[in-house]
């Protein structure tokens, strides 16, 4: 691992031993904060480091074992706690963002599924009534051309012009 001037930052495994009701107290908090037990275990070490750098009760090194320059440590460990928080909080936003997006994004594809479908059956309407309409265009061309006959034959008929028209009435309202 490196830090920001690339030098190499030794890794060390930290084994404490405490008592149960510690243990089970710290786990809860954990569990209560969300974090994981490593991190949370890391964040409660940093942040009791923090307390003893910045406690003004505790005057001299020889007490804490801390070096000398433990202001600049002190606000180092504030700025690394506040941007953790802050990069928390950006994650848990954009978590919850994805989670809405997600649920945004499946309504819109049901939703279109479901329009399609009903453009699918406006589709099949619109060809059957478009074959009714010619059925019905034909069947009203025949029917002009058997009036055009009658038309024709009544010059020929001596049918009164009022019966005629009666009979002419019936064929087109049919």
């Amino acid at each position: 691992m490196k830090n920001k001037e690339n030098e190499e930052i030794k890794e060390e495994t930290l084994k404490v031993k405490v008592t149960s009701e510690t243990l089970e107290e710290l786990l809860s908090l954990i569990k209560e904060k969300g974090w994981g037990k490593e991190d949370g275990f890391r964040i409660i070490l940093g942040a009791g480091y923090g307390y003893l750098l910045g406690n003004p009760n505790i005057k001299d090194n020889k007490q804490t074992g801390l070096p000398k320059n433990s202001e600049q440590i002190i606000e180092r460990l504030v700025k690394a706690e506040a941007r953790l928080g802050s990069i928390r909080y950006r994650a848990y936003e954009t978590q919850q963002a994805n989670i809405t997006w997600e649920l945004s994004t499946g309504a819109v594809h049901k939703e279109n599924i479901g329009l399609r479908n009903i453009a699918k059956r406006r589709l099949k309407e619109m060809d059957d009534l478009r074959s009714r309409l010619i059925i019905f265009e034909d069947e009203n061309e025949s029917l002009r051309k058997i009036i055009k006959g009658y038309e024709e034959k009544k010059k020929q008929l001596p049918i009164s012009k009022n019966l005629f028209e009666k009979i002419k009435d019936l064929i087109q309202r049919n």
